[in-house]
């Protein structure tokens, strides 16, 4: 355990003010160990009542609470060249399912992976407020509203620098390993629905054969 000062003054050099958490250490597994790498600590806050006590430091300190899932910070990304591509950016906003969903290359200092899933954590907040209305039936029949996610592409991966060249070359390659790629970042975000896990499967199961 440490006090809200204890944390703040030894980040301050990397991350003034900002406080990184996370409320689900196994399904952000992979965040947490692109911010261990670069010696950020981050704060476990996985309780029911967090949300709205964060919400009050925010509002009695100058401090900003992030979740490890909601931004890429600063201090995890490099100098490197950052990559563009537009015919890839439209395979991943196809294969999502999501039209709301923003694609964009950063240049990651993680050259191991490929891709991760960012859900802003004002959004995010939002959503769960709205979940805690419908569970206590005050918002009716008010359908859920998609979320606003941005998938950032490691222009420093391997993979990516392949995947950006098969756009041009082979769109069809590109759509299925595309695919594949936005399920493993949707996965350390959260669980699959059914409909997903099912193509998920199904399209791993493919490729595997044709690597045979």
């Amino acid at each position: 355990y440490k006090t809200l000062d204890e944390y703040l003054e030894k980040s301050k050099e990397k991350h003034e003010n900002t406080i990184y958490y996370s409320s689900d250490v196994t399904e952000q597994a992979q965040y947490l160990s692109m911010f261990a790498a670069e010696g950020i600590e981050v704060a476990v806050i996985d309780k029911l009542l967090d949300n709205q006590f964060i919400s009050m430091l925010e509002q009695d300190r100058s401090v900003k609470f992030f979740r490890v899932d909601s931004d890429v910070a600063a201090a995890l990304k490099s100098d490197g060249e950052v990559l563009s591509s537009e015919k890839l950016v439209e395979i991943f906003k196809e294969v999502s399912g999501n039209d709301k969903l923003e694609v964009k290359f950063e240049s990651l200092k993680d050259e191991s992976t490929p891709a991760i899933l960012n859900i802003s954590e004002q959004n995010r907040r939002f959503d769960d407020m709205m979940k805690m209305y419908r569970m206590a039936g005050t918002l009716g029949d008010m359908p859920e509203m998609p979320q606003m996610a941005t998938l950032v592409l490691n222009s420093n991966n391997s993979l990516i620098k392949k995947l950006v060249q098969k756009a041009d070359t082979d769109g069809d390659t590109a759509k299925v390993t595309a695919s594949q790629l936005y399920t493993l970042a949707l996965l350390a975000q959260r669980r699959l629905t059914a409909d997903e896990l099912k193509a998920f499967l199904r399209d791993s199961f493919s490729m595997i054969e044709k690597s045979l």
